[in-house]
């Protein structure tokens, strides 16, 4: 998950919050300032994920792992 606009966000951080509360999401990383992170890594399931789209909207974008 990373603010929609790639830059540092007071927004994820309340974001990471919120979600540390969330059963259904597992906290893995946080990438950047901790007050202000530029991208958080999470563990959940592809519907949650869908979930999370529709609440956090087009301010943040929640993307699947990439296979490497």
């Amino acid at each position: 998950m990373r603010d929609a606009d790639h830059g540092p966000s007071i927004l994820l951080a309340q974001a990471a919050e919120s979600l540390a509360a969330d059963p259904e999401v597992r906290f893995i990383r946080a990438i950047g300032n901790p007050d202000a992170p530029v991208l958080l890594v999470l563990e959940t399931s592809p519907a949650h994920a869908e979930v999370l789209r529709r609440r956090f909207g087009r301010d943040l974008e929640i993307e699947e792992d990439q296979i490497i």
